[in-house]
């Protein structure tokens, strides 16, 4: 009886110590999902150091406005147009930094994106009523 008791307090205190270790994890900040983005898609589009730095810091800049946007407003309409603004203004810059062929296959990137997010909107289960 003994030995039962003393496993299960044993698996009790390894569960509960893993559950804390994973809490304690901090979620990652804007400047590391801005950098870890950056070098995923120099990756994926086949950049080189020059553009992969200049794009990082076009990425940081987009994603600073973005936050500042957000700090300052929650109307949906203005994030919308002043937001598409950004957008269009970050893809300004995206061009001179890229060659048409990398900027033509970061488009075909951001369209499957959009395809996988569509599907995954389309596929969840709806929020039960209350």
């Amino acid at each position: 009886m003994k030995h039962i008791s003393l496993t299960l307090t044993l698996v009790a205190a390894l569960a509960t110590s893993g559950l804390h270790a994973q809490s304690t994890t901090a979620p990652a900040t804007q400047e590391q999902r801005v950098s870890e983005h950056s070098l995923k898609l120099a990756k994926e589009l086949g950049l080189d150091q020059d553009q992969t730095e200049r794009m990082s810091k076009a990425d940081r800049v987009y994603a600073d406005n973005m936050a500042a946007l957000r700090a300052i407003t929650n109307d949906r309409e203005v994030l919308r147009l002043k937001g598409e603004s950004l957008r269009v203004e970050h893809d300004r810059m995206l061009q001179d930094i890229l060659s048409p062929e990398q900027f033509a296959r970061l488009n075909e990137l951001r369209q499957a994106k959009a395809q996988e997010g569509q599907q995954k909107m389309s596929t969840a289960k709806p929020m039960p009523a209350e």
